[in-house]
């Protein structure tokens, strides 16, 4: 069991970048009881995605000179992009872990992985991770956790489709044991989130500047009670992504395109 959320931050003069701070970091300590081995993060301001990753409580990380200096561009790029009135605002991946595959003091084993210009976080286990890499010898793998398979298959097939929702029903296709996940890439203004268990919930305002994701409905519940995040960005409602579907999160209008993540079998085909 891990943890993976995110939010994402747009053309909002209400939303400061230092409530927006306040946001991302209320995230990783709601969601740090699904996982305390190590943690993750990922900034996306439309230009440029940096990723940090380290073994380790919650605490340590948030409290690390490299998060402070990467959380602190991440917030100083927010503000700039509303400054300028820029296509996208900001999206945040994070990821709280604990260890089923891989070893959390081996960098690359700790998440968000990093797959191919994709940055992915991922709360589950395949269990046929083996098997994908024997299948498909055109990718290269360097690490031993699971999720850079399933990010690596996925960026594969949109590669090849340039269909996102295409791609991800294909990836789940593939792919033996549980999946949620969160993933960014570096061509393109959406966040995809994905799960085959139910696993993931999310929010959105009204007014289509404000959208967070998490593995549970208790880490939003406590997110807009603790936070008053509704006085900030107006009224939300905890939304389930249901078991075997999916969408693509616009990170221009925070629109949402909703799909089921599972192929369809034409039962009357031989």
């Amino acid at each position: 069991m891990c943890g993976i959320f995110g939010v994402v931050f747009g053309k909002d003069t209400a939303i400061t970048s230092q409530f927006a701070g306040s946001v991302i970091e209320a995230l990783y300590q709601y969601s740090k009881t699904r996982g305390s081995e190590a943690a993750g993060f990922t900034s996306f301001n439309g230009e440029n995605i940096d990723v940090l990753k380290q073994a380790g409580s919650v605490e340590a990380f948030l409290g690390s000179d490299v998060f402070a200096k990467l959380f602190r561009r991440a917030l100083e790029l927010y503000a700039k992009n509303l400054q300028q009135n820029a296509p996208t605002g900001l999206a945040i991946t994070g990821h709280t872990r604990l260890v089923t595959n891989g070893f959390q003091s081996t960098a690359d084993d700790n998440q968000p992985v990093i797959a191919r210009g994709t940055v992915g976080v991922h709360n589950g286990i395949i269990v046929n991770d083996a098997a994908l890499w024997a299948k498909h010898t055109d990718l290269v793998r360097t690490s031993d956790v699971d999720t850079e398979v399933l990010v690596s298959i996925l960026r594969k097939h949109w590669d090849t489709s340039g269909d996102l929702a295409g791609a991800t029903v294909k990836t789940f296709g593939e792919i033996q044991g549980a999946a949620s996940i969160g993933v960014l890439f570096d061509e393109l203004d959406d966040l995809l989130l994905a799960t085959n268990t139910g696993s993931l919930h999310f929010v959105r305002n009204e007014k289509g500047t404000f959208f967070a994701f998490a593995s549970e409905r208790f880490i939003l519940q406590e997110l807009i009670d603790r936070t008053q995040l509704e006085r900030v960005v107006g009224r939300i409602e905890i939304q389930q992504v249901p078991a075997f579907s999916g969408m693509v999160v616009s990170l221009r209008d925070l629109s949402l395109q909703k799909f089921f993540a599972v192929a369809v079998v034409d039962l009357d085909t031989p």
